[in-house]
């Protein structure tokens, strides 16, 4: 499968997952939590989201962060493709929502380097029953619990996290009705000018050629009033945002010389809406904080703007700790109405500087740094086999804080 079909198919799952609930096949384990979350978050409000995604590019690679590395024979890539991005939000068979525009698409994907039989010695999560097993055994042997037997090209590629970036406005407005509108506004010029013009000596050609460059003013402004705001929208995340990849990279690789940028912002952002859409986030493995504002429970939608600020890095005590401005676009359900809103989240995350942070970590599968068990922590915080608590900060990151 090369990287336009499995683009196109991911994207096409993803509706379909909106649309009927089944999880997409190209999902991994921890992009299908994800989702569950949000359907939970859906449900619970008594709503239903449709999401449609059409490619207007070419799909492009953005970074290949095993190049050089290749942890345990595995590859992971970034790919995206631009297009229109439609998202509809109903109650029942009403539409309340909807929002249609041309966006940038990502997907964070990993496969195995197929000349390195290493990745074989891996665990992978059955999808049929959960159980953890190596991928050796699923290929020659099977699922020890539920038979399933599984070829290479059923387990990988797998897409491991994915957003859009909503970067403008989305208001656009037709020729047609700016044309519209400008009559209306002739009209009403013309109206408002009479009273004036009563008790003025000025011709009748003058006080027609008021209401005219009345109506073109408005209509000028109302057609390029989305250029307009598109531009604060732009400046807000530009300003709030500026040398901060520069910054991060450069104090992050002096704990890390393989530390890449676009594996770190995506698992920020995968950890963010992981946490927010959690039903009980002090439960969640990865977030060792205080309660989430109440604010955070309406939020059913999230939309990444494509921009870091950065408030603060530094170490504590044996951990390195990020302190992130993240500028999202959210859709609040409150009302009965879906609306969206800027948001500037901050996230606190840190690390344990002893360790390098796993690319190919998964939170359904990690093992135990006592007794080296492999275990689901979505379910258990401490190790079911030695009992001991597992410090999640070892293989990857952990959030102690979010807030508006």
């Amino acid at each position: 499968m090369d990287d336009k079909e499995l683009f196109l198919k991911f994207t096409k799952q993803l509706s379909d997952w909106s649309l009927t609930g089944k999880e997409p096949e190209l999902a991994d384990w921890d992009t299908r939590a994800y989702l569950d979350l949000q359907e939970k978050r859906l449900k619970s409000k008594g709503l239903k989201r449709h999401f449609d995604f059409d490619a207007t590019t070419k799909v492009y690679k953005v970074g290949d962060f095993a190049l050089g590395l290749l942890l345990n024979g595995y590859n992971k890539r970034v790919n995206y493709a631009v297009g229109h991005k439609k998202v509809e939000y109903f109650i029942g068979k009403k539409r309340i929502g909807k929002m249609k525009k041309e966006v940038p698409f990502y997907q964070m994907i990993r496969q195995p380097d197929t000349k390195n039989d290493d990745w074989k010695q891996d665990t992978y999560v059955c999808p049929n029953c959960g159980n953890i097993e190596k991928i050796e055994k699923f290929e020659m042997e099977g699922c020890q619990y539920c038979g399933t037997n599984f070829i290479v090209s059923e387990l990988y590629p797998k897409v491991t996290n994915f957003y859009s970036i909503d970067s403008g406005a989305e208001r656009k407005i037709s020729f047609g009705r700016v044309i519209a509108i400008g009559i209306v506004s002739f009209v009403l010029a013309l109206l408002a000018g009479g009273v004036y013009f009563k008790t003025q000596e000025l011709q009748f050609s003058v006080y027609i050629l008021f209401g005219f460059l009345w109506a073109i003013f408005w209509a000028i402004g109302l057609f390029f009033s989305p250029v307009i705001f598109e531009i604060q929208e732009s400046s807000r995340v530009t300003k709030g945002s500026v040398g901060a990849k520069r910054k991060i990279s450069t104090k992050l690789k002096k704990y890390d010389e393989t530390f890449c940028y676009d594996y770190f912002e995506g698992k920020a952002l995968s950890l963010l809406r992981m946490i927010v859409f959690a039903e009980n986030p002090n439960e969640y493995i990865q977030y060792h904080g205080n309660d989430l504002s109440p604010k955070f429970q309406d939020i059913v939608d999230m939309d990444y703007c494509g921009a870091f600020g950065v408030e603060k890095i530094q170490e504590v005590d044996d951990y390195v700790e990020v302190t992130l401005k993240v500028f999202m676009k959210n859709t609040y359900f409150t009302d009965k109405k879906c609306k969206k809103r800027n948001d500037d989240m901050f996230i606190r995350m840190r690390h344990n500087t002893k360790w390098r942070v796993q690319p190919e970590f998964s939170i359904v599968k990690v093992a135990c740094h006592s007794c080296g068990g492999s275990f689901d922590a979505t379910k258990h915080r401490n190790c079911p086999f030695c009992q001991n608590e597992y410090d999640t900060g070892i293989d990857d990151w952990i959030v102690m804080d979010i807030h508006l």
